[in-house]
């Protein structure tokens, strides 16, 4: 499965100017992530806000192309470590507390064996894992993936017997994209 597709490059911390010369027209670029204003007026707040559409039509892509689209993923997120939704499928997102526990559950994965974890307030049994890079999980014919990158947590559920395996290298091939574009 293919999952290249447009991603904004992962843009350098912002640097403070030294000299007395403006920021907007100083060789160092003023920054505002993804975009680069160099000599030219910051954004109006529409401006800002039609950015902010794009990257969100970005971020739904992931979800309804590779996702859903797959047709064995029937409903997933993709959440900021913070627990910020950015996509989501309809009717599907996650609470801050069971955001918090699965990210617990990668640095700690003895706990997601032992507890399971908790999608929709609905609780899985872990199958698989690893600390770094996922967690596989099941409840009878349902499953349940999560992948993280360096920024980003992908949540996937798959339904109606599809096979737990398929549904997990969905998952996680758009998680290895989206780490290799350092996300």
């Amino acid at each position: 499965m293919d999952v290249s597709g447009d991603v904004f490059e992962d843009v350098p911390e912002e640097e403070e100017a030294t000299s007395d010369i403006d920021c907007h027209t100083d060789t160092r670029t003023r920054r505002l992530s993804p975009m680069v204003w160099d000599g030219f007026p910051e954004p109006t707040l529409h401006e800002r806000y039609e950015l902010s559409k794009h990257y969100i039509k970005t971020w739904d892509k992931y979800i309804q192309d590779i996702l859903l689209g797959s047709g064995l993923i029937s409903h997933a997120g993709i959440y900021d470590r913070k627990g910020h939704i950015l996509a989501h499928s309809d009717n599907f997102w996650i609470t801050q507390d069971e955001h918090e526990n699965l990210l617990k559950g990668f640095y700690a994965p003895e706990l997601v064996y032992q507890k399971g974890v908790t999608v929709q307030k609905q609780q899985y049994k872990v199958v698989l894992a690893d600390g770094t890079n996922g967690i596989l999980a099941k409840n009878g014919t349902m499953g349940c993936t999560i992948a993280k990158t360096a920024t980003l947590m992908i949540v996937a559920i798959h339904t109606n017997g599809v096979p737990l395996e398929q549904a997990n290298d969905v998952v996680m091939s758009l998680g290895d994209f989206l780490k290799s574009k350092a996300l």
